[in-house]
């Protein structure tokens, strides 16, 4: 983890709401894992638990990530070390910068009518989010930034909307493939609704209104 040691315990204080691990820092901001299974007793945080010890892994051909707070607006994301090592296998370094202050409306799923609205999510899923993109792109397990599909769903009044959406950010939501960690997956197990679709930017966006 990258920052002062205040800005340090917040990232941590955050992560360790995800695991049920106890973790630590080292002075160097190395994140450690110093105990197993001891946190969050009253939920089984299983994909959570899975994607911190998975970033964390120390084998000899094993990435990192470095994480730090970001400014104010400055919002959530991933870079890659490089870009193509990210989707072929060999897998790079990641950054993410975690903006304390990003507080963006998630399409989310209705359990019961499956229709979807915007909602707001707690901070430490937004940070996870960002941790499946880093561990997908140290793992090689990235999709090409630039690919889109079509992904359809039903808006908050049932109409059929059909966006073209990036297959990254799909697999990584949950919503395409059979990630190991995935945001829906750290949801589910804190008891949150679903996301339903990726929120991106420059969607084609089409919409079936049935009477």
């Amino acid at each position: 983890m990258a920052g002062t040691p205040s800005q340090r315990k917040l990232i941590l204080n955050d992560m360790q709401k995800l695991t049920n691990d106890k973790l630590s820092i080292r002075k160097d901001g190395t994140l450690i894992i110093v105990a197993l299974g001891t946190e969050n007793k009253g939920k089984s945080l299983t994909s959570g638990t899975g994607l911190i010890r998975s970033i964390n892994s120390k084998g000899v051909n094993d990435k990192t990530v470095t994480i730090s707070i970001g400014e104010s607006g400055s919002g959530n994301y991933m870079d890659d070390g490089f870009v193509s090592e990210s989707m072929n296998g060999i897998g790079s370094d990641a950054i993410v910068n975690y903006d304390l202050d990003s507080n963006p409306l998630i399409p989310t799923k209705d359990p019961v009518t499956g229709n979807v609205s915007d909602e707001t999510r707690p901070n430490e899923i937004g940070l996870g989010h960002e941790l499946i993109h880093a561990d997908r792109s140290m793992k090689g397990k990235s999709v090409d930034y630039n690919k889109v599909e079509a992904f359809t769903y039903r808006n908050k009044h049932g109409d059929i909307i059909t966006v073209n959406a990036k297959t990254d950010e799909l697999e990584t939501v949950g919503l395409k493939g059979k990630g190991k960690y995935t945001e829906n997956k750290l949801k589910k197990e804190q008891g949150l609704k679903e996301r339903e679709h990726t929120n991106g930017k420059n969607f084609i966006v089409f919409i079936y209104y049935y009477n």
